[in-house]
């Protein structure tokens, strides 16, 4: 989400300085370099409000995401982790709503979600075949 939002802005202020990464643009002197150019100022007024915009929002989204964060005593206790942020924490909790599905920590959490799918298959039961054919099995 965040790395989509800032690509997003990354791109908006490559368009509005042109290229030049050295280039600290500013929506008063981006205004300045376009003015007495029509087409230009038409051009640069849209990208610095899609920017703005873009930057509003996601200020708002954080700001969700973080009182989501802080009103969840599981997601704070699953941030304690090094390198677990909000997001992580809470797509985490999302995805794991009861922990009761799960038999025991130790097992294979997605082998026991793909054997509840398939019934009793599990990973190992496939359609069609057999793994070692013998004369006295087959059809």
């Amino acid at each position: 989400m965040r790395q989509c939002s800032t690509r997003s802005g990354a791109f908006l202020d490559e368009a509005i300085r042109g290229h030049h990464p050295d280039c600290r643009a500013t929506a008063s002197r981006v205004r300045e370099l376009v003015a007495g150019h029509p087409t230009l100022l038409l051009v640069a007024e849209a990208l610095l409000a899609a920017h703005a915009a873009l930057g509003e929002q996601l200020s708002k989204l954080e700001k969700r995401v973080r009182s989501l964060a802080r009103d969840d005593r599981r997601v704070r206790r699953l941030m304690s982790a090094p390198g677990v942020g909000a997001v992580v924490a809470l797509t985490f909790v999302a995805a794991i709503d009861d922990p009761a599905r799960f038999r025991s920590s130790k097992g294979d959490a997605a082998g026991d979600a793909r054997r509840d799918a398939q019934g009793e298959g599990g990973i190992g039961a496939q359609a069609g075949g057999c793994s070692a054919p013998d004369a006295g099995r087959r059809h």
